[in-house]
């Protein structure tokens, strides 16, 4: 398999390119290989984008805005363990806290 670099990509482009690929949830590598296929006629199922769709999902492919979504979440479990502390009986194990960003 070839790499092949292609320079001078303005920045509307590069808007584009990112805006498709949160929308079809792939790298912006497989974004393009995918657009460069179907423009070239070339697209038919193919697992192999199937597949690196997939690990894009399992590989850390989240906005700043769904990380921080995130970690909001998981410091408001946090306070509700936290919270379950302070009930007589009841202890909550001790997890580690992630700063809001």
């Amino acid at each position: 398999m070839a790499n092949l670099l292609i320079r001078g990509i303005d920045d509307e482009l590069v808007d584009h390119l990112k805006k498709q690929a949160r929308e079809r949830q792939y790298s912006i590598n497989a974004t393009v290989l995918d657009l460069l296929r179907e423009a070239l006629g070339l697209k038919s199922p193919d697992a192999h984008s199937e597949v690196l769709h997939d690990i894009c999902m399992l590989s850390g492919t989240w906005s700043e805005e769904e990380t921080r979504a995130f970690r909001d979440a998981v410091n408001e479990l946090e306070q509700v363990l936290t919270d379950l502390d302070s009930v007589p009986g009841q202890q909550a194990p001790k997890q580690k806290s992630y700063p809001a960003s």
